[in-house]
């Protein structure tokens, strides 16, 4: 079954009217086209002619005309089809919103994963960052207490002062 997703709207070809309610595509088209005048004259449109590739027997493939209604509109044309054909309509457009809510709550939830994930390289980004600025001052606070010979916090503030920068709004 074929169902054309809009960004707003489900839509269902006629195609698929055919084959959820169990009757011959051309018989769909014709009460499609039946029907047309009165939605044109009470909507102000006619419904939305479009086609398919369907796959043929012998393997080939064929352009079909078809019509894309939107749930109302496919609604509308089903008033034509017996109760069981009805029944069919309903329960498959049923199924289409709950397909719909679904992808909904997938994205939903995938975007929140890729927030988070955004979020978390920053804050790497920004941690790989002050590691960059500590780096040198760790290696030579390293080198300072694996020596042989201690020095004073002030003899090693002196010696190297570009490592303890003093800011001037320090606190201490």
């Amino acid at each position: 079954m074929e169902n054309q997703m809009t960004e707003s709207r489900q839509r269902m070809t006629s195609l698929e009217i055919a084959e959820v309610t169990g009757k011959s595509h051309a018989h769909v088209m014709r009460d499609i086209r039946n029907m047309e005048p009165a939605w044109k004259k009470i909507c102000g449109r006619n419904f939305a002619l479009t086609s398919r590739m369907v796959q043929q027997p012998n393997g080939g493939t064929r352009e079909v005309p078809c019509y894309s209604l939107t749930k109302t509109e496919c609604l509308y044309v089903a008033t034509k089809f017996n109760d069981e054909a009805r029944a069919k309509l309903v329960l498959r457009w049923e199924e289409l919103e709950h397909e719909r809510i679904a992808r909904q709550e997938k994205m939903s939830d995938l975007e929140i994963v890729c927030r988070a994930l955004m979020i978390q390289k920053r804050q790497i980004e920004e941690k790989d960052k002050l590691i960059e600025v500590l780096q040198p001052r760790a290696d030579y606070c390293d080198e300072v207490l694996d020596s042989i010979d201690c020095m004073t916090m002030t003899q090693v503030a002196v010696s190297e002062p570009k490592v303890f920068h003093r800011h001037e709004k320090s606190r201490f």
